[in-house]
């Protein structure tokens, strides 16, 4: 049999390693939002990175000549990216005498799937100057906002970084009661593959690769419009209405309504 110094080794021992036990456990409770936080925080940074870099090199492309091409370097181990047709937003001009003209467009978008340990949130993260999506039209008037969404949805064990374009609207008075009326569509593009998939896979199994970005040709339709009371410009996203502008210092102009639309490619 042990000896009462013996069982009382055993009992402290024991105490010692209940005591360690629970010890590690608040530890844990302690560290793990922060590891969570840093694993979210770091795989963000690089994934606003790579969009940052891909919307610059687009602002670039924009203004470039047909045909121009740039690439961009990928640096991000574990991303899967993908190009697909985005949202479909419908733009509607309009006066006193209703709808005169109707434009749909695929902006298309850009994604990567990161995995990680992630807290799940309810809603949508920002990474850029925008602080929502209630209006899909940038303005000329609004100079300091992005024309570009940049945003992230977490989950537990992975996150979806988006990258689409705002549409541009710009309104210049060329004479006495005559305005252009500029609705500019900045579309990400790609080949789509034989069997008609919609969606484009990009080589998430490489540490490093390059995005290659070329500019394609622009499609271009105008139109004249009397315009009667104020111009409104809606537009809707999937279907869903969006927020509407209204001009009325148009009202009893003339328009030329010029629809503009550059597409990106997206290719490897």
């Amino acid at each position: 049999m042990r000896s009462r110094k013996a069982v009382s080794n055993i009992v402290a021992t024991m105490l010692i390693f209940s005591i360690m036990i629970i010890s590690m456990g608040v530890l844990y409770n302690q560290i793990a939002p922060t590891l969570l936080g840093f694993d979210a925080e770091t795989k963000t940074v690089n994934q606003e990175f790579v969009f940052s870099s891909i919307a610059n090199t687009m602002q670039d492309l924009i203004i470039s000549s047909r045909d121009s091409q740039r690439k961009v370097s990928i640096v991000s181990n574990g991303a899967v990216y993908d190009i697909d047709d985005g949202h479909l937003l419908q733009y509607t001009f309009s006066d006193n005498n209703g709808v005169f003209n109707t434009t749909n467009a695929n902006i298309g978008g850009f994604y990567a799937t990161v995995e990680g340990s992630f807290q799940k949130r309810s809603s949508s993260t920002y990474l850029n100057r925008v602080d929502g999506e209630a209006s899909l039209i940038h303005t000329n008037e609004s100079v300091t906002a992005s024309n570009y969404i940049a945003k992230v949805d977490f989950d537990y064990q992975f996150a979806i970084y988006s990258l689409y374009f705002k549409s541009r609207l710009e309104i210049t008075n060329t004479g006495v009661n005559q305005y252009d009326v500029t609705l500019i569509i900045i579309k990400m593009d790609f080949i789509r593959s034989p069997d008609g998939v919609s969606s484009l896979d990009f080589p998430h199994s490489l540490g490093e690769w390059d995005l290659r970005l070329k500019r394609s040709t622009t499609i271009i339709t105008s139109s004249i419009h009397l315009i009667t009371g104020p111009l409104v410009v809606g537009h809707s996203v999937d279907g869903q209405a969006n927020s509407n502008l209204s001009y009325a210092a148009l009202a009893g102009s003339t328009i030329n309504l010029k629809i503009i639309t550059v597409p990106i490619l997206f290719t490897i």
